[in-house]
C-alpha cells in the first residue's frame, strides 16, 4: 500500500502566482509577502517610517498592537488585530491623530489609550471602535518621562 503526501515546497510558478495575487489585492504599502521556504517567522509587522511609540493588548477579537509615527506631514496610529482563531488572519487600520505622542499606554478597563505628547500633554483616546478620538487632555508642568 503506497500513501500519498503532499510536498512540502510548492512549486515554484504556485509561490510566483501567490505572491503576484497578494501584492495586486492590497495596498502594497502594507503588504508583506514571506515566501513559504524553510523557518519563517507568523506574523510580520512593518512600517516604512519611524515608529514613535507602540503598545499591545489582549482583546476578545485577538492580540491588538498599536504603533504611532509620522508619515511626512501628518502622525497616524495603526492598529494590528491577530486573529485569536486563525493566526493566519490579520487586520490593519489606520487612522490620522494630530499631537505627535511620546509614550502611549492602553488602559483595558476604561478601553481608552493614554498618551503622553511633545508638548507636554497628557490625551486619553477612545478605542478603534471610535476611531481613536482625543477624548479629553490634561496640561502637565513637568515630563513624565
Amino acid at each position: 500500500m503506497r500513501l500519498k503526501s503532499k510536498p512540502l515546497l510548492l512549486p515554484w510558478r504556485q509561490v510566483q502566482d501567490l505572491i503576484l495575487s497578494i501584492l495586486k489585492s492590497q495596498d502594497p504599502q502594507d503588504a508583506t509577502v514571506t515566501v513559504p521556504y524553510g523557518l519563517q517567522m507568523v506574523h510580520s509587522l512593518h512600517h516604512q517610517y519611524t515608529l514613535r511609540c507602540m503598545t499591545f493588548y489582549h482583546a476578545t477579537s485577538g492580540d491588538i498592537y498599536v504603533s504611532h509615527y509620522d508619515a511626512g506631514v501628518t502622525n497616524q496610529m495603526q492598529l494590528w488585530t491577530v486573529n485569536l482563531f486563525s493566526e493566519l488572519q490579520v487586520k490593519s487600520v489606520k487612522f490620522d491623530i494630530k499631537p505627535t505622542i511620546l509614550c502611549l499606554i492602553f488602559i483595558p478597563k476604561l478601553r481608552v489609550f493614554a498618551g503622553f505628547c511633545n508638548d507636554m500633554i497628557i490625551r486619553i483616546f477612545s478605542d478603534s471602535k471610535h476611531c481613536m478620538s482625543e477624548i479629553t487632555s490634561a496640561l502637565c508642568l513637568t515630563t513624565i518621562l
